[in-house]
């Protein structure tokens, strides 16, 4: 089952992924991950790559789940987190190469929100245990961090090393545990469920209402909601995008969903549908290949930096001075280039899927 609005949206998603990952140095510091807490423009991307999975994730899940493929699907991801690590720093070799990463940890929510689905089957299920989770996880880090200064969790105040070395040595962590926390460890993976479970949340409302004229009000009450539980959880635990945690997952999947809503409204069930579903369709090509463009395109980002001093995107920008700001042209470049790959691999029904 093929869902416009979801398409449309991830499109969306990577038009800003592309061109967010395309700015050249010296970088912006809204281009950058936030040092700590609170947000930076850069951070809101991969929540949404997030929720729209987790979107998803309602329809792959839905009957009988095919193990066998689900664990081929996670095999091939672990695999492909690895070989991405190596890539962004290979002077680790394998010897220090990093285990965990965003691939491992996307891995690990395919395989997580699978297992759920053998108990958790409708909308309902989902948006209890994206709350509860939330809460719990809330909680405990409220708990474990009141003896940090500030009484919040901290670089070096955080348990993520404790808990994460033991399963994985520390040398083979991000950056060898010297910063003092593991970004995509086991609490990582549980902060960004509550970010995944809300995109499942409303796969399964649009799975369960269909077309139906409520499906946007629904969609756009659990977007409100998400948004609402997670404003009220940052006064608790402030949004850590370095430890994913419920107050940043919810925030930021909040936005997820409402881009979903208001695709289903203009291309799905709203007045301009007929018109806009048509005009929508590059977008949504785009969307359909969103793991290959998202990840594609910050392997090719990181290759291409380091071809040549000056790098090659600073010389291939010098060649656009004509436009009159090549840095934003070179940007304008990466995108064009992604979405025509992913119109032409559209065309013959080529998609990348793990």
């Amino acid at each position: 089952m093929r869902v416009n609005a979801l398409d449309a949206a991830r499109g969306v998603m990577l038009v800003l992924s592309v061109s967010a990952e395309a700015v050249l140095s010296p970088r912006p510091e809204a281009f950058r991950h936030t040092p700590w807490a609170g947000l930076h423009y850069y951070d809101w991307i991969f929540p949404l790559f997030v929720t729209l999975s987790g979107c998803g994730m309602a329809f792959l899940f839905r009957g009988r789940i095919n193990w066998r493929r689900n664990a081929r699907r996670v095999g091939v991801l672990v695999a492909a987190g690895l070989a991405y690590n190596y890539v962004v720093d290979p002077t680790r070799g394998w010897e220090h190469l990093r285990y965990t990463g965003v691939l491992q940890m996307y891995a690990a929510l395919v395989l997580l929100i699978g297992v759920l689905h053998l108990v958790l089957r409708r909308a309902g299920h989902w948006a209890g245990l994206t709350l509860a989770v939330s809460i719990a996880m809330t909680a405990y880090w409220y708990g474990v961090s009141r003896h940090c200064p500030g009484g919040m969790p901290q670089p070096t105040c955080n348990p993520t090393l404790a808990i994460d070395t033991t399963f994985i040595p520390i040398d083979h962590l991000y950056r060898l545990g010297q910063r003092g926390f593991e970004p995509e460890g086991v609490l990582g993976v549980l902060g960004a469920l509550t970010t995944a479970s809300a995109g499942v949340t409303a796969g399964h409302l649009i799975k369960e209402r269909g077309n139906s004229k409520a499906l946007g009000r629904r969609l756009l009450l659990w977007s409100l909601i998400t948004a609402a539980v997670g404003l009220g959880l940052w006064q608790i635990v402030p949004g850590l995008k370095w430890l994913w945690t419920p107050s940043f997952g919810l925030v930021t999947g909040s936005a997820g969903l409402l881009l979903l809503t208001a695709w289903y409204w203009l291309i799905d069930d709203g007045p301009l549908a007929t018109r806009m579903l048509p005009l929508s369709r590059p977008l949504r090509a785009l969307g359909r290949n969103s793991l290959l463009v998202y990840f594609g395109s910050h392997v090719a980002m990181m290759l291409m930096l380091r071809v040549g001093d000056p790098d090659l995107p600073h010389r291939v920008a010098e060649h656009l001075s004509w436009t009159g700001n090549p840095e934003v042209a070179w940007v304008v470049l990466s995108v064009l280039a992604w979405w025509a790959l992913a119109i032409l691999l559209d065309r013959r029904r080529i998609y990348v899927r793990a």
